[in-house]
This record gives structure tokens, C-alpha cells and sequence, in this order.
């Protein structure tokens, strides 16, 4: 097995061990009822390094892209994105480890959220400093303009 399979092979067993957390934090942070002004839901992680906490926000947002309800952290003092022995592990520095997590992360959060998440609103995932984010509902890739324009259409 090459390192970047190993790799995926360890994070996903790690996150197999996080779903039934997530999935009922997913229910309660997305039960509403919201404000009139909600649009669409935002959900952002800030891990520059997975291994430190968990870091992922959940965020109600307006039509011009600004919070219009409190957030929901997910798993907060519960559990890390990926655990450092698994992420800083010197075998997998070759294979770019945060790309390589950040992907997975996006790809079990956009399953997650489509098999326990409520669907009355769209909702994005993506890195807190990335224009592009991606749809939980379909899990394609989306620029920060259109889904602005989406939330005022």
C-alpha cells in the first residue's frame, strides 16, 4: 500500500469513529427555526493544522454573506479533525497531508450532512479563508459569488 493510501485509509477509519458525533450535532445545530434573513448555511473550518482541535463552525447566513444568527462549533473539546499521530507523521509529509485532509474532511462532511442534516437551506462547506466552497448537497465546488448570487436570487 503507498503512503497517500494509508494515509486516506487511517483518516477515514478516524472519521467512521466521529460520524454518530456529527451526526447528532448536525441535527441540533440545524433544527431552526431561523430568521427570515437566513439564506443559506456556511459551514468553515480554520485547521492549519488538523491535528490541533476539531475548529469547524457552522454559520447562518444572510443574502450579502454575513452571519445572521449565532454559530454552532462542531465537536468542540470532543475530538480533533485528524489526530497528529496520524498527521504529523513524518511517512506522510511527502504526500501533502492538509490538502490530502482537507479533501476527505469536505468529502465525509458533504455525506454527513446529506445522510442527517436538515435541507431547507443550501449550505457550503470550504476552508474559512477559500473563495471557493463546496455544496453539501451536491458536492460540487462553488465561487463565493455565486453563492451570493444564489442567496439573493
Amino acid at each position: 500500500m503507498d503512503r497517500k493510501t494509508e494515509f486516506v485509509t487511517k483518516v477515514r477509519r478516524h472519521f467512521d469513529g466521529l460520524t454518530s458525533l456529527l451526526d447528532g450535532e448536525l441535527t441540533l445545530a440545524t433544527k431552526g427555526p431561523w430568521d427570515d434573513s437566513a439564506k443559506f448555511f456556511l459551514v468553515e473550518y480554520d485547521s492549519p493544522q488538523f491535528a490541533d482541535d476539531f475548529s469547524t463552525s457552522l454559520w447562518i447566513m444572510g443574502a450579502t454573506g454575513e452571519p445572521v444568527d449565532s454559530e454552532h462549533w462542531f465537536l468542540k473539546g470532543k475530538a480533533v479533525v485528524v489526530p497528529s499521530d496520524i498527521y504529523e507523521a513524518e511517512a506522510y509529509q511527502d504526500i501533502e497531508p492538509w490538502d490530502t485532509a482537507s479533501e476527505l474532511f469536505e468529502e465525509w462532511f458533504v455525506e454527513r450532512w446529506q445522510a442527517h442534516a436538515s435541507h431547507i437551506l443550501p449550505a457550503y462547506i470550504g476552508h474559512h479563508d477559500s473563495y471557493f466552497k463546496r455544496s453539501l448537497l451536491t458536492g460540487k465546488a462553488v465561487n463565493w459569488d455565486r453563492i451570493i448570487e444564489g442567496a439573493n436570487g
